[in-house]
């Protein structure tokens, strides 16, 4: 027993554990930037990520924002940890470095492990029994969505209409990456939500073009038709002074390079019974199911 303490001992002060400790800061802090900066698609890395940013971040899939207290300390403290490491063990850490190159690479593959398992653990650890991170996080909103009056696939006029629920996005025809995923997510957020057929039939889809010069009225009506989208999908156009501004109330990022294509935020605004902008979801599958909930709570609510 006392030559393990002794053995336990010597390791603790040793530059093998100053640097398996750097690593595990390092490991940590990499992971954290990849979770922080990660695309939103649809890979299952991607929906993990969009979980962790709601735990370890403090993400508010409302707003967008993240809570700089939360994110400050999942940086700082790891690398003040690392700095103070380096500065006691700075010579051990450099012999061991040198001289066991091989052993360096196998701490790196365990810290990255470890890091990874433990994000892991404090992610499912903050859940309750029978609960997941797309329900428990969705926080409900309440400002006044701005309203507008485009014209539609059918040549029809069409506004925010009181006691209806409608998922409000932007998009534009041409568009061969994430618009042809926000109508598929919107698709199946719709067909997996747990509603009853009364609530179904108030619930409106409105896509704003993009792209008004192009996306005339007999572009979207051939889209909605090759699409089959229902009579309550509505594909929006009009004047480009005007959508424009729509846009820019919905504050939908854009920018159009050369050769036309659009890059674009992609987000839907959930908008419930008394016009008011309840929900603000983006693309990933994290973010269908939170749609998905949206549309149930919503549903939930006395119109």
């Amino acid at each position: 027993m006392e030559r393990r303490i002794r053995q336990i001992s010597e390791f603790l002060s040793s530059g093998a554990f100053a640097v398996l400790v750097l690593l595990l800061v390092l490991s940590w802090t990499a992971v954290m930037a990849a979770i922080l900066f990660w695309p939103e698609t649809f890979s299952p890395f991607a929906a993990y990520a969009a979980m962790l940013r709601v735990w370890c971040f403090g993400y508010d899939p409302v707003s967008g924002h993240y809570n700089p207290v939360q994110l400050a300390m999942f940086f700082i403290d790891p690398l003040f940890i690392g700095f103070i490491a380096a500065f006691i063990w700075k010579g051990g850490i450099i012999s061991f470095i040198t001289g066991r190159r091989r052993t360096v690479t196998c701490y790196a593959m365990v810290s990255l492990v470890a890091v990874a398992a433990a994000l892991y653990g404090i992610a499912y650890a903050s859940v309750g029994e029978g609960e997941q991170f797309s329900d428990y996080t969705l926080i409900r909103a309440a400002e006044a969505a701005p309203v507008f009056s485009l014209t539609d696939q059918n040549g029809e006029a069409y506004a925010l209409a009181p006691g209806r629920i409608t998922i409000v996005s932007a998009f534009y025809t041409h568009c061969t990456h994430t618009c042809p995923q926000i109508i598929e997510q919107a698709r199946r957020a719709l067909s997996k939500a747990d509603l009853p057929q009364a609530v179904v039939d108030t619930i409106d889809v409105a896509l704003v073009t993009l792209d008004p010069e192009r996306d005339s009225v007999a572009r979207l009506r051939e889209v909605a038709g090759r699409l089959a989208l229902p009579p309550s999908w509505h594909l929006l156009t009009g004047a480009a002074d005007t959508v424009n501004r729509i846009l820019d109330r919905y504050q939908v990022a854009r920018v159009r390079d050369d050769s036309g294509n659009i890059g674009h935020s992609n987000i839907f605004y959930v908008i419930d019974r008394e016009g008011r902008l309840a929900f603000r979801i983006g693309l990933g599958t994290a973010q269908e199911n939170w749609l998905r909930r949206a549309l149930e709570r919503l549903a939930e609510e006395k119109g």
